[in-house]
């Protein structure tokens, strides 16, 4: 990864008065993670998640928690199926209230939280 004083020939003439290394370097931090995000430019895949009978919910981590976050869950696979990504009502439309209790082999999931993933139905 390059130095952000790398940039500073493309961000300086743009900016009045003469603003610290510091605030640039932040500046362009912000930059770079908003682009990240909204531009879904930087996309990982992460490491296999050990799948218990019984537990739906999963923390999602990265190799790298430091710099790297989850920030979206773009595809889930599960006994080499891709799952539907759903939300609370469209489980409660598919499997009526008792989505949250039913067990048996996942089909779709859901992320309330973009770093916890649940599976429906419950393995």
């Amino acid at each position: 990864m390059k130095a952000w004083s790398k940039f500073y020939d493309f961000i300086l003439p743009e900016l009045s008065g003469q603003p610290s290394s510091l605030l640039v370097d932040q500046k362009l931090r912000d930059a770079a993670i908003r682009l990240c995000q909204d531009g879904r430019v930087h996309r990982n895949d992460l490491d296999l998640v050990d799948v218990v009978a019984g537990e739906a919910a999963y923390e999602l981590e990265t190799d790298d928690p430091q710099n790297i976050e989850v920030h979206e869950v773009c595809e889930v696979w599960f006994n080499g199926k891709r799952l539907t990504p759903r939300t609370p009502g469209q489980l409660s439309y598919l499997y009526g209230q008792e989505w949250q209790t039913k067990t048996g082999t996942p089909d779709c999931y859901m992320c309330r939280e973009p770093t916890v993933l649940t599976l429906v139905p419950i393995p």
